[in-house]
């Protein structure tokens, strides 16, 4: 009968051989997780700008242009290189900005050809840090490449507009818009005001400050808008413009605003449409009379759908250009806050 004895040292422990058996597994996976990793580097696309070299998987690099001034376009560029095995075609490229203009050549890249991106960016309305992207299209990949800014401002307005928003019609006196001026030399250039023809706004400009508001109060329904110039003495920056805007809600609808009429020619006749903004308000045309004195047959018409109608017959120019004061048409409404008005009449050159 066979006996066992326990010698110290004379068996292998269990454990041991499962060691063995497990670190199989791991060597097999880490070899697989190697391979996949130099495959994707093989299959990625590098991008190089200066000496910095990114991979588009993971995008770290950008274009930094510094300090820029805000009217000066400033230019810049950047390479792509394709470090893959087999060759890929550039299809486009653009910024996520109007004030980036791209521009790329579209060919097909060779393993290690390099192919650059010019960029303008017009830093126009910008002020401060400013990060822009720009998106450059392969065959099977995107490319994408930050552009970055801090924008000086050197002479130009805060805010940029002097903007009344929505303002209702015939009702209390609009609030004035005020702008400063402002900018690295805004103490020392000298600034003068060029207003534009027939403007609907009175803008004035003291000490720095710009001060927007109504000549009238609005009456018609509408868009108003209008360019302000502003000369400056500095020699980098000889003008400045400034928009001056509102919209007019409410009140009536009057198409033309101005009746116009050939200097010379026959008698003509014109037409005058007039509703109110909101169909559901009820609306009565009383009157229309031409001043300072005749010159047209008026005819009051009124139009459901449309409101009312006033039709001007037989105005003759040569008639009209002998009136020492500007002709125009005086309506009276029940309208509440546009009881009455005028509408003018001019001449124009054909």
């Amino acid at each position: 009968m066979w006996k066992c004895e326990n010698v110290v040292g004379s068996r292998v422990p269990r454990d041991r051989g499962r060691a063995g058996r497990a670190s199989l597994p791991k060597i097999l996976f880490s070899c697989l997780c190697a391979l996949l990793g130099f495959v994707a580097m093989a299959e990625s696309t590098v991008v190089r700008i200066g000496r910095k070299t990114e991979v588009v998987s993971a995008p770290k690099f950008g274009v930094n242009l510094g300090t820029i001034d805000q009217h000066k376009v400033v230019d810049c560029s950047f390479a792509i290189t394709n470090n893959n095995w087999r060759e890929r075609a550039v299809v486009d490229a653009f910024g996520n900005c109007a004030c980036l203009s791209v521009d790329v050549a579209r060919k097909v890249l060779k393993r290690g050809e390099a192919c650059w991106v010019k960029v303008l960016f017009n830093p126009a309305g910008f002020e401060g840090p400013v990060e822009k992207l720009v998106t450059v299209l392969m065959d099977g990949k995107k490319v994408e490449c930050p552009i970055k800014a801090n924008v000086r401002l050197r002479l130009g307005f805060r805010p940029l507009d002097a903007n009344f928003g929505v303002v209702a019609a015939g009702k209390s006196p609009v609030a004035p818009v005020v702008c400063q001026v402002a900018g690295t030399v805004a103490g020392e250039a000298e600034l003068e005001l060029v207003p534009p023809q027939s403007p609907h706004f009175d803008v004035k400009l003291e000490k720095g400050t710009l001060t927007a508001a109504f000549r009238e109060e609005p009456r018609f329904p509408g868009l108003y808008a209008e360019v302000w110039t502003v000369k400056t003495s500095d020699p980098e920056i000889p003008e400045l413009r400034v928009k001056v805007a509102a919209r007019v809600s409410g009140g009536l609808t009057v198409s033309p605003q101005v009746i116009e009429l050939p200097r010379e020619g026959k008698p003509a006749i014109r037409q005058v449409l007039i509703r109110p903004e909101d169909i559901k308000r009820p609306l009565k045309v009383l009157s229309a009379e031409t001043k300072p004195r005749k010159w047209g047959e008026v005819k009051i018409v009124e139009r459901p759908l449309n409101g009312w109608q006033i039709r001007i017959e037989g105005i003759d120019p040569e008639h009209v250009r002998q009136f020492s004061k500007r002709p125009f048409l005086e309506v009276t409404t029940d309208f509440p806050g546009m009881e009455t008005f005028s509408i003018p009449l001019i001449l124009r050159h054909r």
